[in-house]
């Protein structure tokens, strides 16, 4: 994982992500049941530009309202 000027870094590929799980654990062991528990943690990259952060948001408006649409309840138990 490359590591820009200040400090941030891009996922490019799953080992990418493999390094970050490592690091979280490394930091905080009882994660590690967690990523054993999740298993593998899917690569998912938007095209660069407008059209994949207009993806990227109305996915997310999306996901959100389905909660509402079914009244809340969803909502309302995770609390």
């Amino acid at each position: 994982m490359a590591a820009a000027i200040d400090g941030t870094r891009t996922i490019r590929g799953t080992a990418d992500i493999d390094e970050g799980l490592a690091a979280l654990v490394m930091a905080d062991p009882r994660l590690g049941r967690v990523v054993d528990a999740a298993g593998p943690v899917p690569l998912r990259l938007s095209e660069p530009g407008f059209s994949g952060l207009a993806s990227i948001i109305v996915s997310q408006m999306v996901s959100r309202a389905a909660p509402m649409r079914s009244g809340g309840g969803l909502w309302r138990r995770g609390r």
